[in-house]
């Protein structure tokens, strides 16, 4: 006198509605599947059952759309007297090239096999961003001076980090780079600040969000960190499964897409030759090799000023196969990760 729903993840068989729906004998075992049939189908549940996809499932997906990097495609000059929109700046691993940029990179996913493009952890299953090497040949320096919102830099506020010796780059390259600050003891202290600007030896630290600086400060890192991921409030990945190493429960994917100009597809069935992977369904995730051959150079030979990016919740990480489930069934209580911010980084 009403209605049943069974509702089950997804299985993988030819009937995947009903894979993970399971009938008892009086034993407590499962049923073959024959006889799981004829009682869902035209057995104890009158009128006959419809099998219908699943409104839920260990993946969620979205995805931004195609954003311009506006006018990011520089011509390669020999003198600053040319005109704007020109850079004397040649690439090392290409001193001919007549065009230069956008150049992309990213950092803190898996680039290749089967989990490419998921968050990269250590054997506790934890996600760490790299701390990049700086010019005291550390990863790491002294704070000589931190002045919580201490000027406006290109109209903003901004927390000041002075640190002793010549240390980043001339060149604002860190601009969108993470700084995370530490005490005498090297314990880190939070929150991680984004970098809006520097210079060789000052670090300028949007002041946003946050209008204090934490106290204690004597060191400062500056963390490849261009996306940060959050699990039942706390930052990372959240519970692991084992035995050693760990795996995360629960992992999210990062790819990119990019295109030469989204209002006019080239396409011929799934493929658009005006976009990078040609495949509309596939997207890039490796963003990190700098070498010639590498897939990153490959990309910025192509000169593509739009970008889109997608992130994939899977709530049932198989590290072995992450299209595969896991060992950890999705119900109400599973980790739920989610993404605060995703940056892509580019240079001209």
């Amino acid at each position: 006198m009403g209605i049943v729903q069974l509702m089950t993840p997804p299985g993988s068989s030819t009937t995947p509605q009903d894979d993970n729906i399971r009938v008892l004998d009086s034993a407590g075992n499962p049923v073959n599947d024959t006889i799981k049939t004829q009682y869902l189908v035209r057995g104890d549940i009158r009128p006959n059952p419809i099998l219908m996809p699943t409104p839920f499932s260990r993946f969620s997906q979205g995805r931004t759309r195609w954003i311009a990097t506006g006018a990011s495609v520089r011509r390669i000059v020999t003198s600053t007297a040319d005109p704007v929109r020109a850079t004397t700046d040649i690439p090392q691993h290409e001193l001919k090239a007549t065009n230069y940029g956008p150049d992309y990179f990213f950092s803190g996913v898996q680039t290749t096999g089967v989990t490419a493009g998921y968050v990269t952890h250590d054997a506790e299953g934890r996600y760490a961003p790299t701390a990049v090497m700086l010019g005291n040949n550390q990863n790491f320096v002294t704070v000589k001076r931190a002045q919580s919102m201490a000027m406006t830099y290109r109209a903003m506020s901004v927390h000041v980090i002075e640190v002793d010796g010549n240390v980043f780059p001339a060149n604002g390259s860190y601009t969108n780079y993470q700084a995370r600050m530490r005490n005498a003891s090297s314990t880190s202290l939070e929150p991680d600040f984004r970098i809006v600007g520097h210079t060789e030896n000052a670090l300028y630290l949007d002041a946003t969000f946050v209008d204090r600086l934490p106290d204690g400060i004597a060191q400062v890192q500056v963390l490849a960190k261009f996306f940060e991921v959050f699990t039942d409030d706390n930052e990372g990945l959240g519970q692991t499964y084992g035995p050693k190493p760990y795996y995360p429960i629960a992992n999210v994917q990062i790819g990119f897409a990019f295109h030469k100009d989204p209002s006019q597809p080239a396409l011929s069935g799934d493929n658009d030759a005006n976009r990078y992977p040609t495949n509309v369904n596939l997207f890039e995730f490796d963003l990190e090799s700098t070498a010639a051959a590498g897939k990153r150079e490959a990309l910025r030979k192509l000169h593509y000023p739009f970008v889109q990016m997608m992130v994939r919740f899977n709530l049932d990480y198989n590290y072995q196969n992450p299209d595969l489930p896991g060992e950890n069934p999705v119900g109400p209580a599973s980790s739920k990760p989610e993404v605060r911010f995703l940056v892509l980084p580019y240079v001209y």
